[in-house]
C-alpha cells in the first residue's frame, strides 16, 4: 500500500474516533437527563401518593360530618 493511502486511512480513523467520542458524550448526557427525569418522576409519584391519602382521609371526614349533620337534623325535626 502506498503512503498516501495509509495516510488517508489514518485520517479517516481519526475522524471516526472523534465522532465516536462525541456519540459517547451525547449518550452519557442523555443518560444523565434520563436519570434526572426518573428521579423527578419518583418525587412526583411520592407526592401524588401522599395527596391521594390525604384526599381519601378528607373525604371520609366530610362524609362523617354530613352523616352527623343529617342525624342531628332528623333528631331536631322529630322532637321539635
Amino acid at each position: 500500500m502506498s503512503d498516501a493511502l495509509l495516510a488517508k486511512i489514518d485520517q479517516k480513523l481519526d475522524v471516526m474516533g472523534e465522532q465516536l467520542a462525541r456519540v459517547e458524550e451525547r449518550l452519557e448526557s442523555a443518560k444523565q437527563r434520563g436519570d434526572r427525569f426518573e428521579y423527578r418522576l419518583d418525587q412526583i409519584e411520592e407526592r401524588v401518593n401522599r395527596l391521594d391519602l390525604a384526599t381519601a382521609r378528607a373525604g371520609m371526614i366530610e362524609r362523617a360530618a354530613w352523616v352527623l349533620f343529617a342525624a342531628l337534623l332528623a333528631v331536631t325535626v322529630k322532637f321539635f
